[in-house]
């Protein structure tokens, strides 16, 4: 019997469209509890400003423990198995501290995991409770940032990626696609674009938090324009590059690196450290220093791109896994 089946998971998920497909693969488990979204569009609301950071970072406001009932079906969790609780950065109910010694009161044999899926520095400067309280009362505290990992003293992992399915026949439409936030990246982004299409490369770039000023491009490039994840991933499977921008000199994979995986497509990435890595090939994945570096005839050259074997390192399940061999 496989270890990980001695072992029952509880899930608590962000909203996101992302994490949708994650969120059925772990329903397709029967040692995975997923916790169940708040319904109604009136008591949504409620729980929304209940929980909003912005306001408990000035004003715990009490009585939260009214919604514990309507997270879990607590039926289902076995009173003699190993329980471990992840909660996902995003997930607000991750920092009431008071739901957790609730949990612990109910069960024995229960492990609390938080995990990060944004750095660290970032967050500082957000509504977000600090890193000493979230290690204070988690048994583990995982991150997909190498040097978060190090600095803070945290566990490391690469994260975790379901896939969109879609059945559709795909055809390709543009060479490179850029999906992301500014972050201070805008001009490096034009300087990419422009080289990319001076060499006659079809490029979808998406940027949003972009002033007016910085929208040299407005017509050519999606300038702060809300795409849907699912929509995202369309994009990725008419493309053949995936670009990755990493910036702070923070040289960890991103997203893109696991859909490039995924997905099966092309990299094309400031990422020196991916070299590192065992997935790493350089007829699939093209590192460059700066827009000159990029490698035009890479770009352009027909490539059948298959991860099949590395695929397995980001499923859910095995992040789960993960989580046990750590507890």
């Amino acid at each position: 019997m496989n270890s990980n089946s001695k072992v029952q998971y509880i899930c608590f998920l962000p909203d996101q469209d992302f994490w949708n497909p994650i969120r059925k693969k772990f329903l397709e488990k029967d040692n995975v509890i997923v916790c169940k979204k708040i319904k109604g569009p009136i008591s949504n609301f409620f729980h929304k400003i209940h929980y909003s950071m912005r306001i408990n970072t000035k004003i715990r406001l009490p009585f939260k423990k009214i919604w514990y009932k309507k997270y879990l079906n607590y039926n289902r969790i076995k009173t003699n198995s190993k329980k471990i609780f992840l909660f996902i950065e995003g997930t607000n109910i991750a920092y009431d501290y008071k739901f957790l010694e609730f949990l612990k009161n109910q069960y024995i044999n229960v492990k609390f995991v938080y995990y990060f899926v944004n750095t660290i520095p970032t967050q500082e400067k957000k509504s977000v409770p600090n890193l000493k309280n979230i290690k204070k009362n988690y048994d583990l505290v995982v991150t997909f940032d190498y040097d978060d990992a190090k600095e803070y003293g945290l566990k490391y992992n690469n994260g975790m990626y379901a896939e969109i399915e879609n059945k559709e026949e795909i055809k390709i439409k543009k060479d490179v696609l850029f999906v992301g936030k500014n972050k201070g990246r805008v001009d490096q982004l034009h300087s990419i674009y422009e080289r990319l299409v001076q060499n006659g490369i079809k490029c979808d770039f998406n940027i949003t938090d972009v002033p007016k000023d910085k929208q040299i491009f407005l017509g050519d490039i999606n300038y702060n324009r809300y795409i849907s994840y699912e929509d995202v991933v369309k994009k990725i499977k008419q493309s053949r590059c995936i670009l990755e921008l990493i910036f702070n000199n923070r040289f960890n994979f991103t997203l893109r690196t696991r859909e490039a995986i995924i997905y099966n497509k092309k990299l094309i990435t400031n990422n020196k450290r991916i070299k590192e890595k065992s997935f790493y090939k350089e007829k699939y994945i093209n590192v460059f220093k700066s827009s000159s570096d990029i490698d035009v005839e890479f770009v352009l050259r027909d490539q059948n791109v298959n991860y099949a074997n590395y695929q397995e390192e980001f499923s859910p399940m095995n992040f789960l896994e993960f989580l046990s061999r750590n507890l």
